[in-house]
């Protein structure tokens, strides 16, 4: 190849590269700020952003955040139901909380199922709909079977409004009659592999409650601790620990775990009480 082909070949490809180069800038920095989205609701299209969805959003994340749930466990049926018991009195009389939930408010199984019961005859299961559909259905027969099923466990419908099944066939398919908790004795409880398990909710108080992932909440201060001693109370939330930001109760142990063995008589703590910060020296007792 001559020396003046060669020459043109480089300009060639040095045009190339300044275009390349050109557009590039162009698609960066020609077409206005693109800021980066973190904010997933935002990155919606304008037609599906809503108000009331970012609402929800805070609302369902803030809830999460405020509730305990507990579930208590034992072989024996009449304990655990005891145990759950005891655990929701006690809490309850914890100021922490705003409520608590283990025995369920006095309600009527017919009223979760009366706004199902005038449209009966159109919720039909996909398998209920194809076996009335076809050739030789017997409704006497499926009256039978009905008839002597054995009694239903959990929220059932009533023979005289269901006689076919086919209500009750369409509400086992919804979400909420797959849960394994149901109404026994006045409390949500589960039975799997030979124990007895009942559910027990509690809520944070709003003052309580962490508005993110920082801090840890004070639930209990014993009687004449070092803590209690410096004023330390249920609700606080300590932010730092040794000048470190603090985000489980675990590391607030390990703070005092390696102070003690540094030899230290005491560890500084940054506490939030109701928006007011201060810092507590925490005396620590050896041994």
């Amino acid at each position: 190849m001559t020396a003046p082909a060669l020459r043109r070949r480089a300009i060639g490809f040095a045009l190339v590269a300044v275009a390349i180069a050109l557009l590039g800038a162009w698609l960066v920095f020609g077409r206005g700020n693109v800021p980066i989205q973190t904010d997933l609701l935002a990155m919606l299209p304008a037609t599906e952003r809503h108000p009331l969805a970012e609402a929800a959003v805070e609302q369902l994340t803030h809830a999460n955040g405020d509730r305990i749930v507990l579930l208590v466990e034992d072989t024996d049926d009449d304990t655990a139901k005891h145990a759950a018991r005891k655990l929701g009195q006690s809490l309850a009389k914890d100021k922490v909380f705003r409520s608590v939930t283990a025995e369920l408010p006095p309600f009527d199984l017919d009223q979760l199922l009366s706004p199902y019961l005038v449209h009966r005859f159109h919720l039909l299961t996909d398998g209920d709909r194809s076996a009335i559909g076809a050739p030789g259905y017997d409704a006497t027969q499926v009256l039978a079977r009905r008839l002597n099923e054995p009694f239903l466990a959990g929220v059932g419908v009533k023979l005289q409004d269901d006689p076919f099944g086919w209500l009750q066939h369409w509400l086992q398919q919804q979400p909420w009659s797959r849960s394994p908790l149901l109404p026994e004795d006045d409390l949500l409880v589960a039975h799997q592999d030979d124990r007895t398990y009942v559910l027990v909710t509690a809520e944070l108080k709003e003052k309580f409650s962490l508005s993110d992932e920082k801090g840890v909440v004070v639930i209990d201060v014993v009687k004449d601790s070092p803590a209690a001693e410096k004023g330390l109370k249920p609700g606080d939330v300590i932010m730092e620990a040794s000048q470190e930001e603090i985000k489980s109760a675990g590391q607030v142990v390990s703070k005092i775990d390696d102070a003690k063995k540094a030899g230290r008589k005491s560890i500084l703590l940054l506490v939030e009480r109701q928006g007011d910060l201060r810092f507590i020296a925490l005396r620590l007792d050896q041994g």
